[in-house]
């Protein structure tokens, strides 16, 4: 469930210097070298070209058939699954943006001088907007389940959920408006001395804002790292702790309670043995249902645990670089962009293996609902199966429902047909005489009324 993007500052301009020596229509770099080494170059191609392309197009795979599963009419209702499909959405659009920006540029020579430097200024603010709106939807299903676990009476959860959404898509789409307005893809024409004629290209400069050292500083640095990062996760592991020891002890009591239907030691034991009798079939049925919930919530508990606990382990290679970059440029004696040079080795190595392990966290949902989500991957196969090829069986009982509705003939104005895929038994016509018989019975059919005319149907 994921995806904090790794796009700070430094990675993105470091990129943007790194394809200088590539081809000559990326950001002025202001006379810095910031060339990486050949193991590093390596490095790069290896991890944020192949790796994370291969990664990115499974989890885009992936996300859109949980989108597809998820939006089903069984699962739709659930406000957790919503915002988990929500969530997919975020996933998705990061997965994009990622590939468009390290994994493309890593593998193809031709986007990167061709397509790179116009895709990099949009889904640069795109990417953080995924970014920013994946933690508040994280943070948003650990309230929602938070919520519905100590309180579900008390708030309208229908609400909550809408409320949630819609902070969520607006704080992230408002939050990072500027983002879009940071780098710009400027058109330069010199004067080939050679040949005597005029060569046009295409570089990414960063604006005046960008430069801006109070905007870097405040919104780049230290919003990002507190907003963004360090208060997100404290607030979602608080959270989930609380929901996981709320969770075991309901279980425990409600076991408990289970335990001891029936077992009554009590004097007046032998003159309730016949009330306790008649309403055993009842006890039972409460119990059950109430069992039935009691799983359920345990299901989904364990999916958030579970989405939470990699969420925040992909999110923590993340946070050492952000760190060393508030410490060299925010409270340092160097500003941007000159505080970017002299970065450790360890500090690109753990920048890189950042974005595999993103890509990797708003990848691995849909696993995690196939491997622990009993509805979800029921749901999966029951929709890989409607798009197999009919049986002979179906096909069968499919020209049999086709003969019923001729064989009406002009006895009757409308004729019914019950296909065996849904009734018990075989393929039967029914008259309007005889729908009032089939209407009685508690069964799953598929009803067609044909208008019977001068021709057959």
């Amino acid at each position: 469930m994921s995806d904090e993007t790794d796009l700070n500052i430094s990675a993105i301009y470091l990129n943007a210097v790194r394809n200088v020596q590539k081809n000559q229509n990326i950001v002025d770099t202001e006379k810095i070298e910031l060339l990486p080494n050949p193991w590093e170059a390596s490095l790069t191609y290896w991890l944020e070209g192949v790796l994370l392309t291969v990664i990115a197009v499974m989890g885009i795979i992936g996300n859109s058939i949980s989108m597809m599963v998820l939006s089903r009419p069984e699962l739709r209702r659930s406000n957790f699954n919503q915002l988990l499909l929500v969530l997919a959405g975020y996933d998705i659009t990061y997965l994009i943006s990622s590939t468009l920006i390290f994994g493309l540029p890593n593998l193809s020579e031709t986007y990167r001088a061709t397509v790179y430097v116009f895709t990099l200024p949009i889904f640069y603010g795109i990417a953080h907007i995924s970014r920013v709106g994946s933690a508040l939807l994280t943070l948003s299903i650990t309230v929602e389940r938070f919520v519905a676990i100590t309180n579900p009476f008390f708030f309208n959860m229908k609400l909550i959920k809408r409320f949630l959404i819609k902070f969520s898509i607006l704080f992230s789409l408002i939050y990072n408006v500027p983002r879009f307005f940071e780098f710009s893809a400027v058109k330069h024409v010199e004067l080939d001395l050679e040949t005597n004629l005029e060569i046009s290209h295409w570089q990414i400069e960063a604006t005046e804002l960008r430069k801006n050292p109070v905007y870097l500083k405040v919104y780049i640095l230290w919003s990002k790292l507190v907003l963004v990062e360090v208060l997100p996760y404290i607030l979602i592991a608080v959270l989930n702790t609380f929901i996981v020891i709320r969770t075991r002890r309901s279980t425990a009591q409600f076991s408990m309670v289970r335990n001891n239907i029936g077992k009554d030691e009590s004097p007046c034991r032998l003159m309730r043995m016949n009330s306790l009798s008649k309403d055993s079939n009842n006890s039972t049925t409460t119990v059950q249902a109430k069992d039935k919930r009691t799983e359920k919530e345990n299901r989904m508990v364990t999916i958030l645990v579970i989405v939470v606990i990699f969420f925040i382990t992909c999110q923590s290679f993340k946070l050492l670089p952000d760190i060393f970059e508030v410490v060299q440029c925010a409270t340092g004696n160097r500003s941007p962009p000159e505080c970017w040079t002299g970065i450790p080795d360890f500090v690109s190595i753990i920048s890189m293996v950042a974005h595999v392990s993103l890509t990797l966290n708003s990848s691995a949902n849909f696993f995690i609902y196939v491997v622990w989500g009993n509805k979800f991957r029921e749901s999966l196969l029951s929709m890989i199966r409607r798009h197999k090829q009919p049986t002979d069986r179906q096909t069968e009982n499919r020209m049999s429902a086709s003969r019923c509705l001729s064989s009406g003939g002009r006895r009757a104005k409308f004729t019914e047909c019950h296909s065996v895929t849904y009734l018990p038994t075989p393929s039967i016509c029914l008259t309007e005489r005889e729908k009032p018989q089939i209407h009685h019975a508690r069964v799953k059919t598929v009803r067609i009324y044909c208008e019977i005319e001068d021709t057959m149907v």
